[in-house]
């Protein structure tokens, strides 16, 4: 049973890769899914965003900058067919001259077919329905 544990544990940890950069823009790509800190994902997340704030119970959003952008999470496919994922957090400065804190999730063959990369993102404070928890607690990890 012991034995079984520590083998668990250990591919855990060997499929999992923390970032402890704590603010600092993250470049070093690990897999093929791109960075926290790349263009077309910044793209998507502030589209994203945008479009959720067309609703009628929503005011508009727009995204103007992105800084202290940092991943959060990694980890790896442990087998075959499952899907590399990359945990992101940022800070959006938006049109109103506000900030908030976006948390975004990469993941690879999750976009329409499952071609391409999908990005999925919540600001905090802007989940009305708790689509991603109370508080986006789907998409941030401590």
């Amino acid at each position: 049973m012991i034995r079984a544990l520590t083998l668990a544990f250990a591919t855990l940890m060997a499929t999992t890769t923390f970032a402890a950069d704590h603010g600092q823009n993250r470049t070093t790509v690990y897999g093929d899914i791109p960075a926290c800190d790349a263009r077309g994902v910044l793209g998507q997340v502030a589209e994203k965003e945008r479009y959720y704030g067309q609703r009628p119970y929503q005011d508009l959003v727009d995204v103007v900058e992105f800084d202290h952008v940092r991943q959060t999470r990694y980890v790896t496919p442990a087998y075959l067919g499952a899907r590399e994922r990359r945990w992101c957090q940022a800070r959006a400065h938006l049109a109103t001259g506000h900030t908030r804190t976006v948390y975004y999730l990469i993941e690879s063959h999750a976009s329409f077919v499952g071609v391409s990369y999908g990005v999925e993102s919540c600001m905090a404070g802007r989940d009305l329905w708790n689509v991603h928890g109370g508080d986006c607690s789907a998409l941030r990890l401590w």
